[in-house]
């Protein structure tokens, strides 16, 4: 039997607030939740963000700690999520389904963290619960959170495995880096637009991570975290190399896999790194574009995990002959 959550639609033009109720009722059987108008404890509102009744209705809401949804002809991070007019049913479905996800693991994890703490008053110490493995236990008693951005997350480099980032409630993404694919309602557009903002990484134990993410990719649609990576890194790098680029010559592995064509510039460089290992600068001037440009490209490459580190050449015996007689030459000329 599906889950029951309340809506509330506030300061709502008449024609919006029909065409979203209309649009509920044709998405009911898409939804994995049972949506039903309240005004009691609602689990969403939905208001006009651009008339000051609206605004003030998200506002409290907000406040209360309510999930709301902002209907709006722009887009804004003010808000939990935004259904930008034209309303879509797409981006309605998407949205609903990721706040019920939403809602679902939060009540998962409140259930987990109380059986831990009857387990631990019981047995005197998380340790001696025999049911879990030290790994998931250890997952369960101390989050995994890290501070910074989402440029800067996806710029690192490092083993991860299944992990829920964070933006604020109800603007979350789910990565599964071992499959190289992540869930979130939020379009690809808006996370680069929200790169720059503040997230946080939380990773659960081994079987429940997986059980969240077959939840999350039964939801929502799998996209590639190598597209994502590109596309903020290329958005956000400002010309400014990161620290495993620098001066450093890389060359590149193969094209990235990604959901736009590659410009001709890029495409250019990209060729050329292929073939040549490069500097940004030499780059730069082999292809005709700007340094920023060329150290963007490469911030993006190296963040995908598409630089590598040229080979050092093998030299023959022969070689090493000729070398060593220009320098014996060449300290004789010297004395």
């Amino acid at each position: 039997m599906p889950r029951t959550r309340g809506f509330q639609i506030v300061a709502l033009q008449n024609i919006d607030r029909l065409l979203l109720k209309s649009m509920l009722g044709m998405l009911e059987r898409h939804l994995n939740a049972k949506w039903l108008e309240s005004v009691l404890s609602p689990t969403v509102v939905f208001a006009d963000s651009d008339h000051v009744e609206g605004f003030q209705a998200l506002d409290s809401a907000k406040k209360r700690g309510i999930c709301t949804v902002a209907v709006s002809n722009r887009s804004s991070s003010a808000w939990n999520f935004t259904l930008r007019r034209p309303i879509q049913t797409r981006d309605l479905m998407a949205i609903l389904n990721q706040i019920d996800l939403d809602q679902a693991l939060a009540a998962e994890n409140n259930k987990a963290v109380t059986l831990q703490n009857l387990s631990a008053s019981a047995f005197g110490s998380v340790s001696q619960i025999a049911s879990r493995t030290p790994a998931e236990a250890l997952s369960d008693t101390a989050l995994l959170r890290k501070a910074g951005n989402l440029y800067q997350y996806l710029s690192a480099r490092g083993p991860r495995t299944i992990v829920d980032v964070r933006f604020a409630p109800g603007r979350s993404l789910m990565f599964n880096h071992t499959l190289g694919e992540y869930c979130s309602a939020i379009s690809q557009p808006q996370l680069v637009q929200l790169a720059l903002q503040p997230v946080q990484e939380t990773a659960h134990g081994e079987g429940q991570a997986n059980a969240e993410w077959r939840i999350a990719k039964r939801m929502l649609p799998a996209r590639s975290i190598e597209d994502l990576t590109w596309q903020v890194a290329l958005t956000h790098s400002a010309g400014i190399a990161l620290s495993g680029v620098n001066a450093a010559n890389f060359l590149m592995s193969r094209l990235p896999r990604l959901s736009v064509p590659m410009t001709p510039a890029e495409l250019s460089m990209a060729k050329l790194l292929m073939r040549t290992p490069s500097t940004p600068s030499n780059l730069a001037r082999s292809v005709g574009v700007p340094l920023a440009a060329a150290t963007d490209f490469c911030n993006a490459a190296f963040a995908c995990g598409l630089l590598q580190n040229p080979t050092t050449p093998v030299l023959s015996f022969s070689a090493l002959l000729s070398l060593a007689d220009q320098a014996t030459r060449q300290k004789s000329l010297a004395v």
